[in-house]
């Protein structure tokens, strides 16, 4: 249950923030990217505690780059709320990517010839 409200939530922040370049390839791919791991099946007790996780280290990491000059947002804000939950969307998503990947060598590794 928490799993969709955290990450529509999620969604819903990210869309004013890459709306200027909402128009660029990189974004509709990421965009979509995020789409398809929120509403492709999951563990989702496993993706929320990742999910939340990877915000509680995103934040320290962008307050620290940030108020360092590290790096700076169009916003012009120290720490963008979006940023700091986007930590917890590409831990997420490396979490989902890896999942997929062990799954798929066990199926690919049966099938492999041996010599």
């Amino acid at each position: 249950m928490l799993y969709w409200i955290i990450f529509p939530v999620f969604l819903a922040l990210m869309l004013p923030f890459v709306w200027p370049t909402i128009h660029q390839p990189l974004t509709i791919l990421a965009t979509m990217a995020c789409i398809l791991i929120i509403i492709s099946p999951t563990n989702h007790r496993t993706a929320v505690l990742t999910f939340a996780g990877a915000i509680s280290l995103g934040y320290f990491l962008e307050l620290w780059g940030t108020t360092r000059e590290c790096w700076a947002y169009y916003t012009a804000t120290a720490t963008p709320l979006f940023t700091v939950f986007a930590h917890g969307m590409a831990a997420t998503a490396v979490w989902r990517v890896t999942e997929t990947a062990k799954r798929y060598w066990r199926v690919w590794g049966k099938h492999r010839r041996r010599p």
